[in-house]
């Protein structure tokens, strides 16, 4: 399951990145991800 989660974090950043959005929510998105990963 951990490994799915990861495949699809990375996913989402990739196509958060092609938008541009994750130049802004960087830092945001890397600790949302770590709580989230925590919680699993």
């Amino acid at each position: 399951m951990q490994g799915y989660f990861w495949v699809t974090a990375i996913a989402v950043t990739v196509i958060l990145s092609r938008f541009h959005f994750i130049e802004a929510f960087r830092h945001e998105d890397k600790v949302a991800v770590f709580k989230i990963y925590e919680k699993h």
